[in-house]
């Protein structure tokens, strides 16, 4: 259709896991099981992209590394 000529994406890399399973909520449950495999992260991203399901347009991944948190 030529509706969209280009995606962007940013979501986490896989570093950041390790950083979701030291979070806790306010019932000292980890977070981790709300961030797993089943939301979008750069692993299922890229193996995705490899097998070529972006349907022909180009793709910028951008995957948050754990240097870009910050604990204030």
């Amino acid at each position: 259709c030529g509706l969209v000529e280009v995606g962007i994406i940013v979501t986490r890399s896989k570093e950041l896991n390790d950083v979701f399973k030291q979070i806790v909520d306010h019932n000292g449950k980890s977070l981790m099981p709300k961030y797993g495999a089943s939301t979008t992260w750069m692993g299922k991203l890229e193996y995705r992209l490899r097998s070529r399901r972006n349907g022909g347009c180009p793709i910028l991944a951008i995957g948050i590394k754990k240097s870009c948190i910050r604990d204030e």
